[in-house]
């Protein structure tokens, strides 16, 4: 069964069934030229009809049996593939039985976030991403393109179910995800923020984390890398300190090409920097550089360990 007006075959055919091959004599249709007919994979998925050229087509059909897309770093957690969001290499990609959940194949993403599976053979389907270590799924079905949403549920990672026909090809199943960083401290309201290159607090790269390290003292970040390069000064009563907080950023990234650096200081131990002089004054940050901030303990500030929260937006 033949749909010349699309060029493919019929949702009628079933891998294995037995086809034939008219050959049209040149002239006949008005053209001087061999008219090319059309070829079939042994499983089915590479069947696209070449329908009547004057021209010869490749042994190998383009997008027949295809699906895939894109798996990208959703910085703002939107659900939207965003100008300026890149892809995430390196994530790997499973290809379902819809029926039983069983992998059918698997591959990973390439450098750019991209992934394709080939030679997809009729049938039902789910498409599972397996987060890397340290990153979220960003909202399914978001903005209402489906060239642009994410299609992972936030907790499985799965797709919903879709049909592969004869000669398909589906671009559109893709995965946005977000990296996490956590809070050091747990005195303090739990914080988060998207871990990414744009703007972050030191020079070193900031540290996905799967679950928050955040603990009593404030050292469950560094296990392995203190991503955020500070060094924590010593404070005196009656005196002024000077704290250093280095930025990274990329302004040509950033909203209005600016950001801001804020220091807050849990003077009183009361595990909020929401009273009288907790909060210093913000700096307007529009390139990387480091920024210092005073540190004065008000009158009555008690000796011992202080914490305090930066935050850069």
């Amino acid at each position: 069964t033949h749909d010349w007006n699309t060029g493919y075959a019929s949702a009628s055919y079933q891998s294995g069934q037995s086809y034939y091959l008219t050959v049209v004599r040149q002239t006949l249709f008005g053209t001087t030229s061999p008219i090319f007919g059309f070829r079939l994979s042994i499983n089915g998925a590479d069947c696209k009809f070449f329908g009547m050229s004057d021209n010869p087509f490749s042994d190998n059909p383009t997008n027949a049996g295809v699906v895939g897309d894109l798996v990208w770093n959703d910085v703002d957690q939107d659900g939207v593939k965003d100008t300026g969001e890149s892809g995430i290499s390196g994530v790997l990609v499973k290809l379902l039985n819809a029926a039983d959940l069983t992998t059918v194949t698997t591959t990973v993403t390439d450098g750019s976030g991209n992934y394709s599976f080939t030679a997809v053979a009729p049938g039902d389907y789910r498409i599972e991403f397996v987060r890397p270590t340290g990153y979220g799924f960003s909202p399914a079905d978001a903005g209402g393109n489906d060239a642009l949403d994410s299609d992972a549920d936030i907790s499985t990672g799965r797709t919903a179910v879709f049909t592969m026909l004869p000669c398909d090809s589906i671009s559109y199943l893709d995965a946005g995800m977000y990296a996490v960083d956590y809070g050091d401290y747990s005195g303090f309201a739990l914080a988060t923020q998207t871990a990414n290159s744009i703007i972050r607090i030191g020079t070193l790269a900031t540290d996905a984390e799967s679950v928050s390290p955040a603990n009593g003292t404030a050292t469950g970040d560094d296990n392995t890398v203190d991503d955020e390069d500070l060094t924590m000064p010593a404070v005196v009563l009656g005196s002024t300190t000077t704290l250093a907080v280095p930025m990274t950023v990329t302004a040509a990234s950033l909203s209005g090409s600016t950001a801001r650096v804020n220091v807050f200081v849990d003077w009183n131990g009361d595990n909020d920097v929401a009273d009288t002089n907790e909060t210093l004054t913000a700096q307007t940050i529009s390139a990387s550089g480091t920024f210092d901030f005073s540190l004065t303990p008000p009158v009555g500030t008690s000796a011992g360990t202080k914490y305090l929260r930066i935050r850069a937006v």
